[in-house]
């Protein structure tokens, strides 16, 4: 059975840590469906990549942020983001425009894994 893909043509997603692991599928999925895709990420090199390689598959990627470390910037940088979500869904309701955040739980991407082993046995479903 094939899955049906919603179009998002003449949409734009704004995917934020969209530099690595699931935020830079998430882009690369929402530009396949059509959208114009906005970028943002901590990390330029790997956030123009994708950048680069929605462009090359002929979608339309405005990639770029500055890079910081620790996990505590990106801890508050999720709350911030589900805060802004709620806001703007709020703000734009009245246009039709319609604003969602995805927010999985924890996975073992990169941040994880430089956070430590401590981290991840608190924070990552058994292997």
């Amino acid at each position: 059975m094939s899955q049906q893909v919603q179009s998002f043509a003449g949409k734009v997603a704004l995917v934020a840590g969209a530099s690595r692991g699931i935020g830079a599928v998430t882009a690369r999925a929402f530009a396949e469906a059509g959208a114009a895709v906005a970028l943002a990420a901590r990390d330029q090199a790997p956030l123009e990549s994708v950048a680069a390689s929605i462009r090359a598959a002929g979608g339309t990627a405005i990639a770029g942020m500055r890079g910081f470390t620790g996990l505590s910037a990106y801890v508050a940088g999720k709350a911030g983001i589900i805060g802004l979500t709620r806001v703007a869904a709020l703000d734009y309701a009245d246009q039709g425009i319609r604003i969602n955040v995805v927010a999985p739980g924890p996975i073992l991407t990169h941040h994880l894994e430089r956070a430590g082993e401590e981290a991840q046995r608190l924070g990552c479903p058994r292997r």
